[in-house]
């Protein structure tokens, strides 16, 4: 859990970074010392299951497990491990609480899960990864995605308070079953992630345990434990908690809807965004007719935040960022793969009709494309039906 939540505060951002960066070293030298692994690199890529993150939970366990030793044959008798324990739970609601209400909002604000792009609208289902076909799934829906940042929410805050933190650890628990399940079957690289918020879930659960044993198994009445705090500080305590929690859902909240006016639902619509098929395609004047064997003519291109996918006849695809100016009527294309390689054409947009002109690799093409929107897709203008006289599964 450390360095959290110090990698989340803005002027407490460089302990955790160095923090971070001995503890790689600590890493590096358990993996080359006892698993004989060179060559290991921690980036920050996107994926919580490199080879760094497995190795890391590994080094935690060894160290964790001598220092317990040493803590248990050294340590004064009189230390109060009860004390310490309630520390621990405390600091463990606080980071899965926290972590609930981002993903949460994440769903809730296009942060996590967004309409998917014409791109991955015109990619056959058979050439998706998992994860991509996990991810179309959830942002085809944004009402089952807000549905499950909503239940995210309503753990997160249940579990940051004491007289509910059982009913939000066993509702946190069951929404991040849910969310391991779709991480592994899925292939998604938060696995040990996921899997440590159950962990954690649990462990918050444990000194309520023999209560709902009785009460859901043995079906006895039962009563959790609850310590109300001092008077001395409880004004104090329920101040500062207000502060961090509702601090850091404005925060929250302001920092995902920001991220949808740009990605998301409420970002601005460009009127070039679309998927265009190609009617009629000329290269240097010769018209190229519509060959599956044809490695320059066009098949479809898509244009969807920013990014353009360039299917050939032959199936072949290829990704570019692209700027377009509207006053010079340009499309700017630079290759994802190479983005010093750039070719800008000139467009005529006619609503449902789109021309480039110009200089692709060298040669000199004119092109007429239809145009589809999300209109055109199954997936997205299907919406939902009460009444359905036969099962429309196309």
């Amino acid at each position: 859990m450390f360095p959290f939540p110090l990698d989340h505060i803005p002027f407490l951002t460089e302990i955790a970074s160095f923090y971070t960066s001995g503890f790689d070293k600590i890493v590096f030298f358990f993996s080359d010392t006892f698993l004989n692994i060179k060559d290991v690199t921690h980036v920050f890529n996107g994926s919580g299951d490199t080879t760094y993150e497995f190795l890391r939970v590994f080094t935690i366990i060894i160290i964790s497990a001598l220092l317990s030793i040493i803590f248990f044959l050294t340590a004064d008798k009189k230390i109060n491990y009860h004390k310490l324990f309630d520390y621990l739970i405390l600091y463990s609601r606080y980071f899965v609480g926290l972590y609930m209400l981002y993903y949460g909002f994440a769903k809730i604000f296009d942060g996590q899960f967004s309409i998917p792009g014409y791109g991955k609208l015109e990619q056959k289902i058979g050439d998706s990864s998992p994860m991509g076909l996990l991810w179309t799934f959830m942002g085809s829906s944004k009402t089952y995605s807000a549905i499950s940042g909503y239940l995210e929410l309503l753990g997160g805050y249940l579990i940051l308070y004491k007289r509910t933190k059982t009913l939000g650890s066993l509702i946190t628990l069951a929404v991040i079953l849910n969310v391991a399940l779709m991480n592994f079957c899925y292939d998604v690289p938060v696995k040990l992630f996921s899997s440590h918020l159950i962990a954690i879930s649990l462990l918050i659960i444990v000194p309520d345990i023999k209560e709902l044993y009785a009460f859901f198994i043995l079906h006895r009445p039962a009563q959790l434990s609850y310590e109300a705090s001092s008077d001395k500080y409880r004004l104090v305590k329920v101040v500062t908690k207000s502060i961090i929690i509702w601090g850091i859902t404005v925060l929250t909240i302001y920092q995902h809807f920001e991220y949808s006016k740009t990605y998301g639902s409420n970002a601005p619509k460009q009127p070039l965004d679309g998927a265009y098929v190609t009617n009629v395609f000329l290269c240097d004047n010769d018209t190229l007719l519509p060959l599956t064997t044809d490695t320059l003519r066009w098949k479809i291109f898509t244009i969807s935040r920013g990014i353009s996918n360039v299917k050939k006849m032959t199936d072949s695809t290829e990704r570019f960022w692209v700027q377009i100016d509207n006053s010079l009527k340009t499309i700017a294309f630079a290759s994802q793969k190479d983005p010093s390689e750039t070719w800008t054409l000139n467009y005529i947009d006619n609503g449902n009709k789109l021309t480039l002109t110009g200089t692709w690799k060298n040669k000199n093409i004119s092109a007429t494309f239809s145009k589809k929107t999300y209109d055109d897709y199954r997936l997205t203008n299907r919406g939902f039906h009460w009444i359905n006289e036969s099962p429309y599964n196309k």
